[in-house]
């Protein structure tokens, strides 16, 4: 029982951390001539909710 529980703070996790990264990728889209920056940035970000879902587990 204690994984759909997991599941479910990793899934309201997301969805509030999915508009962060939905806007920084359209922040990135718009500041092209920096594009091998913006490409870090979003990696960094992928990596950042990996980590935070990680975290959550753990924590649970």
């Amino acid at each position: 029982m204690a994984f759909y529980e997991n599941l479910v703070v990793l899934l309201s996790a997301g969805m509030i951390l999915l508009p962060i990264t939905i806007i920084s990728l359209i922040i990135n889209e718009y500041m092209k001539p920096m594009e091998i920056r913006s490409f870090k940035a979003t990696f960094i970000m992928i990596l950042l909710l990996v980590l935070c879902g990680i975290g959550l587990l753990l924590l649970t």
